[in-house]
């Protein structure tokens, strides 16, 4: 069947499936669902360099796409189940490397989460399933995350991988919060180095003005025990400052991010950040860093200092959401550019845009691929 044909039948199917749901009697109370429909489109600027020679990785410069995204949750008292499956199909054109001139067809399905809760009482809950696991309050990057330091802030179009997870939570009061973490299969990852189970205990405390979270982990291959956290601060009703960090573990060496945040009277806030992780490659050519330094592709960042400065307005004129984002790379010296439009059209549609700019030398981490790339297009929700 030709793909374009399939997604189209498999939205179909999908919301005639959620609709009989929803109005089947003794679930009309108990199912919670929303439908997103994204219709975008994506250009890539390559670059010719040693990271990609002959675009080797076989990047398309132009994309367009239309990914479904349905998410369902039911409520059947003491247990709880949700699920997120993903439909996807993309039109790809190439201009460089062998695949020059050429167009392709591709199209994909899978399940990003999914979970299974029971709730046993006294603030116990036990789940197990595949998970976009986050927290902390950072937004470069999540230190204090043993299991995937992607936080999705990049775009917001785009989702974080699932991994699987067995969670066991005691909410103890309205204070304290204890979790025990099991990774048990990297799902949705696509990470270059071999994958080890890991655990994880978490401790959460929320003050007047304040919060914080302990969290020792460890994994199979290595037993290591690394110690992580976060914690912030509201100085006042305009200043929040926060921190992240990791010691030990894994990769053994310490990495912390220090920020504050900035509200101003009409809404807008100013983010800054550092970020510094020992472990972090100092080659002076970034393919270095993955043929000798063992970094991994789906690793965020792989150098050792940063610092970012972030402006959102999440208001400015008629349901517009703007943010601009500026990355430097201190010890190569390279710069990344970011910058987020959403405009809200009614309840349920909005328009889109996100571009970046990489400017630094081929040999640099911010530029060894692209020189920039935008994704743009509409959103439909119901």
């Amino acid at each position: 069947m030709n793909p374009c044909r399939r997604i189209i039948l498999a939205w179909i199917v999908l919301s005639a499936t959620v609709v009989s749901a929803a109005a089947a009697e003794g679930f009309r109370d108990r199912l919670e669902y929303r439908v997103e429909t994204l219709a975008l489109g994506t250009y890539l600027d390559l670059r010719e360099s040693s990271m990609n020679p002959g675009n080797l990785l076989a990047l398309p410069r132009y994309q367009a796409g239309l990914d479904l995204r349905p998410d369902l949750a039911l409520d059947l008292g003491r247990i709880g189940l949700s699920v997120r499956p993903r439909l996807e199909l993309r039109n790809r054109w190439y201009e460089e490397g062998a695949r020059a001139g050429t167009r392709d067809w591709a199209d994909s399905a899978y399940v990003n989460e999914w979970r299974i809760e029971a709730r046993l009482g006294r603030g116990l809950y036990l789940s197990y399933g595949r998970e976009n696991l986050q927290w902390g309050p950072s937004y470069l990057i999540s230190p204090s995350n043993p299991f995937n330091r992607g936080n999705g802030e990049m775009n917001p179009r785009t989702e974080e991988p699932g991994l699987d997870y067995a969670w066991a939570t005691w909410i103890a009061d309205r204070r304290w919060t204890f979790s025990a973490i099991a990774n048990t299969d990297e799902g949705r990852l696509q990470a270059r180095r071999e994958f080890s189970r890991g655990y994880a205990f978490k401790t959460d405390c929320t003050g007047e003005r304040w919060y914080a979270s302990l969290i020792l982990s460890t994994d199979e291959e290595d037993e290591r025990l690394a110690k992580s956290g976060f914690a912030g601060w509201n100085l006042s009703d305009a200043v929040l400052v926060h921190g992240e960090w990791r010691i030990g573990g894994v990769r053994r060496e310490p990495a912390y991010l220090l920020g504050g945040s900035y509200t101003f009277g009409g809404g807008s806030f100013l983010v800054a950040e550092f970020f510094h992780d020992r472990s972090g490659c100092l080659e002076e050519r970034i393919w270095d860093c993955y043929i000798k330094g063992g970094a991994d592709m789906a690793d965020i960042l792989v150098r050792r200092n940063y610092v970012m400065l972030q402006w959102t307005d999440p208001e400015l004129i008629d349901s517009v959401h703007l943010t601009f984002r500026w990355i430097r790379g201190l010890d190569d010296h390279s710069d990344r550019m970011i910058g987020i439009y959403e405009h809200e059209i009614g309840e349920r549609t909005m328009l889109f845009a996100t571009g970046g700019r990489d400017m630094g030398a081929t040999w640099d981490e911010f530029g060894s691929i692209a020189s920039g790339a935008v994704m743009a297009g509409v959103s439909v929700v119901f």
